[in-house]
């Protein structure tokens, strides 16, 4: 008997990636990172949104689910700085995924482009060395910590 030969299927790219996918991907993303801080900073932020992909039922892995992750860790009020940590991880997690061909490079760019958290700085909030001088006086007020007539104190 004759065999039919086999006809092969068009390399796929996933939506939907699977727990080894992911390990696969974050043992890639560890490798390139040369700092064991980051590395520890990283592998904390994708065990962290691993942990949360595999919690929510049949997510595919694309832009709306990383800003559904976004509001997630937002939610969790931690600071503006960390959020952009966690998301910068997750983004690399999707280059990484596209670069072995598990993830689409499309749906990578989508993820590329989801905004971080914004840090605020209050506005009225000045530091001594922030504050302009004039011929007469000082152009600002001083903050709190500070006399008129005196120095600024050093904190």
């Amino acid at each position: 008997m004759r065999r039919k030969p086999r006809t092969r299927k068009p390399n796929r790219q996933k939506t939907k990636l699977g727990l080894p996918d992911l390990e696969h991907v974050k043992s890639a993303v560890l490798v390139s990172l040369r700092s064991p801080e980051s590395q520890r900073s990283y592998r904390r932020s994708i065990d962290d949104f691993v942990y949360w992909y595999c919690s929510e039922p049949r997510l595919s892995f694309n832009k709306a689910v990383v800003t559904r992750y976004t509001i997630h860790i937002e939610d969790k009020l931690l600071a503006p700085g960390t959020i952009n940590v966690r998301l910068a991880a997750v983004r690399r997690l999707a280059y990484e995924a596209a670069d072995t061909g598990i993830l689409s490079p499309d749906l990578a760019a989508g993820i590329r482009r989801v905004k971080g958290a914004k840090k605020l700085v209050p506005s009225s909030t000045k530091v001594p060395h922030q504050i302009s001088f004039s011929r007469s006086r000082f152009s600002t007020k001083w903050p709190a910590f500070c006399t008129s007539n005196s120095r600024c104190r050093r904190l």
